[in-house]
């Protein structure tokens, strides 16, 4: 039996389709009368496909969905378009769209019913001045990406508001004074770490550690001098390398010091690679080797690290080298009594 179709009125909430799916559904409801070719209203449950086109006439199908409706006395129906198949943002974009209907095993009716959109959903894909507060963006949504070149100046900034964890990949200082001025402390007779330094880090990078102090060493004439010292990952080692390496070196014919020592002033630094972010320490370690001075001693001790997050240079940075075997072969990223 054919079958009219008389649309009565369509409401499309097009915010369904522009707003997250956790704010708006993407369903639209949909209402219209059914009669048959004489204009008696069809009263008894139809099956209908409904089929979203992008033209009037022609145009591959969009969407579609198969609904059962039950129109009432006078042939009108209500139903909710996407219920079963989810309508997806896609299929209004702000184009035009087109409705057309199949009823039970009828051909599809003409023409296509032009589908608008309401009055106050023109403005759904607007976003108002001072809408969107900060509440509203889960933490970590906007990246660097996401901002225009120059787009945030000082003034838009709390003072105070930032901290060194929101400064990804920021240079970092970390610095320590661990023997001030005149302040003596003696030199170990084997090797050992004289004190360390930590620097916490955002993320994979580079970390460049500067150590400086004054060396004084208790000469004896007829014995050589031989101290040496090192920047290192490890502690109570001096590794099999240069890297981050000082040495002090007195010949044996160099007279006794009756009243004092012989000064050497010292400063060596050394870069590391590190493949994550955390906290990191390093020592300043010495070894004296060899010399029959009792009182050798190093004082104004100032440590220095600095973190880069991104190495320029065209020679790779050395390895560690090998530690001793007393010594953590890894890295520790923890506090110790150093």
């Amino acid at each position: 039996m054919k079958r009219k179709f008389f649309p009565i009125c369509f409401i499309i909430v097009i915010s369904a389709f522009v707003q997250p799916a956790a704010q708006a559904p993407g369903t639209f409801m949909y209402q219209g009368r059914l009669t048959d070719i004489a204009g008696v209203p069809v009263t008894d449950s139809q099956t209908v496909v409904f089929t979203i086109y992008p033209d009037s006439v022609e145009g591959f199908p969009l969407w579609a969905e198969i609904l059962t409706v039950v129109p009432d006395v006078a042939g009108v129906f209500t139903v909710e378009l996407g219920t079963k198949t989810p309508i997806t943002s896609a299929v209004f974009n702000g184009q035009k769209r087109y409705l057309g209907l199949k009823v039970g095993l009828d051909p599809e009716m003409k023409p296509r019913q032009l589908l608008s959109s309401g009055p106050y959903s023109f403005n759904t894909g607007e976003v108002g001045d001072n809408s969107i507060t900060s509440d509203k963006i889960a933490p970590g949504a906007v990246t660097h990406s996401d901002l225009a070149a120059n787009a945030v100046y000082s003034d838009n900034v709390l003072n105070g508001s930032l901290t060194d964890l929101d400064l990804l990949n920021e240079s970092g200082l970390a610095f320590k004074v661990s023997l001030p001025t005149a302040t003596f402390r003696s030199l170990p007779a084997d090797t050992s770490a004289l004190d360390s330094l930590t620097i916490t880090v955002p993320a994979a990078g580079f970390i460049l550690v500067w150590a400086h102090t004054n060396v004084a060493v208790d000469h004896i004439n007829g014995t050589t001098d031989e101290i040496y010292f090192q920047v290192a990952p490890y502690r109570d080692s001096i590794l099999a390398n240069n890297n981050g390496f000082a040495m002090v070196v007195l010949p044996a014919e160099l007279p006794s010091q009756t009243t004092g020592w012989y000064i050497q002033s010292l400063d060596f630094h050394r870069p590391f690679s590190v493949t994550s972010s955390g906290t990191y320490k390093y020592f300043f370690n010495a070894s004296v080797r060899t010399g029959s001075g009792n009182n050798d001693c190093f004082y104004n001790l100032q440590l220095t690290a600095m973190y880069f997050s991104t190495y320029y240079g065209n020679t790779p940075i050395p390895s560690p080298g090998e530690p001793g075997p007393d010594d953590n072969l890894n890295q520790e990223k923890t506090e110790d009594k150093n």
